[in-house]
C-alpha cells in the first residue's frame, strides 16, 4: 500500500475565508503542528460545521463533552488507516501518535510527562493557551463572518438553544480591547521559564534542542493568534518584540513544521 494511503486523516472545521491558509483552532493546530514535528504522512478533512458530529460519528470518534445533556462533537479528530482507529481530542491524538510512532521524533522526553501536563493542563482555565486567548479574545469576535452560511446558522442555533445561555466562545465575544498587556505577562512568564531551562545549557525549546509538546501547544497558540488577528495586528507586532524578540525566533523555528496539506 502507498504511503498517501497509510497516511493520518485529521479532520478540522472549514471555513469560507482563508482556511487553508490560515487555520485558527489551536486545538487543531497542536495536532497539526505534532504530526509535522514527528514527521508521520497525514492529511485533512475539511468539515463544514454542521457535519462534525456525523463525521465523527461515521467513523468512530468519541464526543469531547456534553452540551444540554447530548453528546458534543468538535475538532480535532483523527482517523488512522493503518491501525483503523479513531481518536478525539487533541492531547489525547497526540499521546496516541506518541505511543503508536515511537521512532519519530519525541515529544515527550522522559522525565518530562508530568512537567508537560502542569503546562498544557488540557486547556483549563490556568493554562497558558487559555490565558493568552482569554486576553486576545475580541480578536476572533469576527470570525462568524467567515464561517459558511450553514455553520453560521448552526451556531446560531447552539447559542439560542444553550443552557441558560451559558454556551459562549472566542468568536460571538462581546466586544472590548485586546488586551495586549495580558498576553504579554504571560509571555513574560514562559520566557522566564525558558531562561530557567537555559541555565542548564542552551537550546530553542522548552525542553531544550528540540520542541516538545508543550512547545506544539504555546506555538499552535501563536499561530492561531497571528492568523485570525493578522501579521500586522498591534498584539501580533507586540509578540514579536517581546522579550527581546523571543517569539518572533521561536515562531520562525516553527515554520519548518506549520504545514497544511
Amino acid at each position: 500500500m502507498a504511503e498517501a494511503d497509510n497516511a493520518i486523516i485529521l479532520y478540522d472545521g472549514f471555513r469560507d475565508v482563508d482556511v487553508f491558509e490560515r487555520p485558527s483552532s489551536t486545538k487543531v493546530l497542536m495536532v497539526r503542528l505534532a504530526l509535522c514535528v514527528k514527521g508521520i504522512p497525514h492529511t485533512t478533512s475539511w468539515i463544514d460545521w454542521p457535519d462534525i458530529a456525523a463525521e465523527a460519528t461515521k467513523i468512530g470518534a468519541s464526543p469531547t463533552g456534553e452540551r444540554d445533556g447530548k453528546p458534543r462533537y468538535t475538532v480535532p479528530f483523527i482517523y488512522d488507516p493503518t491501525t483503523r482507529i479513531a481518536i478525539s481530542d487533541s492531547q489525547k491524538i497526540i499521546l496516541y501518535l506518541e505511543g503508536q510512532y515511537p521512532d519519530s521524533p519525541r515529544l515527550f522526553p522522559p522525565g518530562t510527562r508530568a512537567l508537560q501536563a502542569a503546562f498544557v493542563q488540557s486547556g483549563g482555565p490556568h493554562s497558558v493557551e487559555s490565558r493568552i486567548l482569554e486576553a486576545a479574545a475580541p480578536i476572533y469576535r469576527g470570525m462568524m463572518s467567515t464561517l459558511t452560511p450553514l455553520a453560521q446558522e448552526y451556531v446560531a442555533m447552539l447559542h439560542k438553544h444553550s443552557a441558560a445561555g451559558e454556551h459562549k466562545n472566542r468568536m460571538d465575544t462581546d466586544g472590548g480591547e485586546v488586551k495586549i498587556v495580558e498576553v504579554l505577562e504571560v509571555l513574560n512568564e514562559v520566557d522566564g521559564w525558558f531562561r530557567e531551562g537555559e541555565a542548564d545549557g542552551p537550546g530553542d525549546f522548552l525542553t531544550g534542542g528540540a520542541p516538545c509538546n508543550a512547545d506544539v501547544t504555546l506555538a499552535a497558540t501563536l499561530i492561531s493568534v497571528r492568523n485570525v488577528g493578522g501579521d500586522d495586528s498591534n498584539l501580533w507586532q507586540a509578540i514579536l518584540a517581546a522579550n527581546g524578540g523571543r517569539w518572533a525566533r521561536y515562531m520562525e523555528l516553527f515554520k519548518a513544521w506549520y504545514k497544511v496539506v
